[in-house]
Formats: structure tokens, sequence, C-alpha cells
């Protein structure tokens, strides 16, 4: 089996590093705008404290997804690779992110479980991605 080479000619002039690091900075900056949202709507209404942490898992899912996603745009193939990646990227920067914020790396019982449904939507997202090609300029 053939190790994956991003610099093969089929990846030639685009430049993976700043696909990847696009993608997971718009993630990122989508993944924050929606857990302000949650903040808001959690500080104005009496939403339930057991539907908070959910949230938050689903706002990750959906950031990882976005991840892949935006990875794996004008890729021919191996998508599913590009948002692999993309999405391990995501999520050792959230967990880098925590560990600052939080002082020590915020751990629950199911994190191993979320982990998992983060890169196989970052996965799903890189698959999907292939199929939307960005426009000429």
């Amino acid at each position: 089996m053939r190790k994956p080479n991003f610099l093969s000619p089929e990846n030639q002039g685009k430049r993976p590093v700043m696909k990847f690091a696009k993608s997971i900075l718009t993630a990122l900056i989508v993944s924050l705008a929606l857990l302000v949202i949650l903040s808001v709507i959690i500080t104005y209404t009496s939403v339930p404290e057991n539907a908070i942490g959910v949230s938050v898992d689903v706002i990750s899912v959906f950031g990882v997804f976005l991840a892949g996603l935006l990875a794996a745009r004008n890729v021919e193939n191996k998508g599913w690779l590009y948002g692999l990646i993309s999405g391990a990227i995501f999520m050792v920067l959230l967990l880098l992110i925590g560990y600052l914020v939080f002082d020590g790396v915020p751990f629950r019982n199911f994190n191993i479980f979320l982990v998992i449904m983060c890169l196989l939507s970052a996965v799903l997202g890189g698959m999907i991605g292939i199929g939307t090609k960005k426009g000429k300029k």
C-alpha cells in the first residue's frame, strides 16, 4: 500500500498546509460564534443543564464536520483523508484550548465517544467536500 503524498502531481499547486489551516481556522471561528450564540440563549432562557453539554458536543461535531468539508474542497480524491487530518488537528486544538482555559484537560465520561464521533464526522465532511468544488475566480 502506497503512502499518501500530499505533494503528488495531483495535488501540486494546492498548498495542502494552507488548505488545512484555512479550513480549521474557519471551523474554529464558526464554532466559536455558535458557542457565543449558545451562551446568549443559556443566559436569557431557562435551558435545562443537561442540554448544555449535549449542545456543546453537537457544536464540536459540526465544527469538525465543517473543517473536513472545507479541507476536501477542490480535491480530486482521498477526501476522507483530508477530512480525517483536519478533524484530528481540530480536536488537538480544542484539547489545547481546553487545557489552557480550564487549567487542565476537561475530561468527561464519554470523551472517547465524542472524539470518535468528531473524527467520523470529519471523515464524512471530507467525503462530502469532494463534491463541493469552489467556483473559479
